[in-house]
């Protein structure tokens, strides 16, 4: 005989007046579920270990028996190897390219702030060339204008 798990969820809506009246919506409901059940071992195992399954034709077959008989390793084994080899190599792959592109990103930032520092430097030349061409021109036509003003005052007198 099964034993089964009842469980009952009451819900309680009210109003409480002043007056203790109590005006209430009482809404149960029960629920019935099956106790659970234990799994065994095996279910257990099945349920860490996922199966793969794969189809091949039989020159496949026969050249993944040569390689394990070779090799003394069950096919389990042999294939599980190789993709350990397969996760090696691409991880290798990924981090020489990854290596490759870090090295040309701090390459090419590099020559960027080389080529800022080289701007940066040309046009402060240039704003210092412009300004001392430019005090020197307000020096000249200060003057000229003083020297001018001088004339003039030097013929009034």
């Amino acid at each position: 005989m099964r034993k089964f798990r009842v469980f009952v969820s009451i819900l309680v809506y009210g109003v409480i007046n002043m007056d203790k009246n109590i005006n209430s919506n009482i809404d149960s409901k029960f629920v019935v579920t099956m106790p659970k059940k234990k799994l065994n071992y095996y279910q257990r195992w099945r349920l860490k270990h996922r199966p793969v399954l794969i189809y091949l034709s039989l020159e496949e077959y026969e050249a993944l028996k040569q390689l394990a008989d070779k090799t003394k390793l069950s096919y389990r084994e042999l294939l599980y190897g190789a993709a350990k080899d397969i996760k090696k190599l691409y991880e290798e792959i990924t981090r020489k390219y990854a290596d490759s592109y870090t090295n040309e990103v701090v390459k090419v930032k590099q020559d960027y702030e080389a080529r800022i520092a080289k701007l940066r430097q040309e046009y402060e030349t240039k704003l210092k060339d412009a300004y001392n061409r430019g005090l020197e021109d307000g020096k000249k036509k200060m003057k000229e204008f003083i020297y001018s003003k001088c004339e003039v005052r030097c013929r009034n007198w």
